[in-house]
């Protein structure tokens, strides 16, 4: 987050940044403590049901591919952070 960003705009933000996407209406739906051996932070995950755009990846240092998926047929490895996120948001928990 940037100073004076909100989490939801922020997530906006982030989004374009690294997809292209324009996103708005998100909302939060997990919040994790990331494991101290992982680089501790907390990660807020925020679903867009709705977006414009196609997606690419704009920092192709940090991904080379972009893609949709089935929430149970997600790609390996997740992003060690991903997983206690989406464990969550699977279960209905927020945190």
């Amino acid at each position: 987050m940037e100073r004076g960003e909100t989490i939801l705009k922020a997530a906006e933000r982030e989004l374009w940044e690294e997809t292209g996407l324009h996103a708005s209406h998100g909302r939060i739906i997990a919040i994790s403590d990331s494991a101290p051996e992982n680089n501790y932070h907390v990660q807020i995950g925020v679903l867009f049901e709705e977006w414009q755009g196609e997606p690419y990846p704009r920092e192709p240092e940090k991904s080379s591919a972009l893609g949709f998926f089935v929430l149970d047929k997600l790609p390996r490895p997740l992003f060690v952070s991903s997983r206690p996120l989406l464990q969550k948001y699977k279960a209905g928990a927020l945190y």
